[in-house]
């Protein structure tokens, strides 16, 4: 078996963290707010908004490496909406 990180489980070939709420592409947005996004190495972290019910999208350039951490509740000023970023787009939201 994996090893697994402290609280992780493993769910199907994915590890999901509660603790550190760390999210994939595909799946879905749980809470709307602001999320710290770091993709595979093309450019440095940001953050942008995503709402709940939404997935969490793809990037054009890093594909499925690329991961979402929740920062906190949407407050002023309002980073942009993930659709937005030129790397996201409606072609990649799943």
């Amino acid at each position: 078996m994996e090893p697994l990180s402290p609280g992780g489980q493993l769910d199907g070939h994915r590890l999901t963290c509660p603790f550190l709420m760390l999210s994939l592409p595909g799946e879905r947005v749980r809470m709307t707010g602001v999320y710290e996004v770091t993709h595979a190495g093309h450019r440095a972290m940001h953050d942008a908004l995503l709402s709940a019910g939404e997935t969490f999208p793809r990037c054009r350039e890093c594909s499925e490496y690329v991961l979402f951490r929740f920062v906190r509740e949407v407050s002023e000023p309002k980073p942009s909406h993930i659709s937005e970023d030129p790397d996201f787009g409606q072609d990649e939201l799943l």
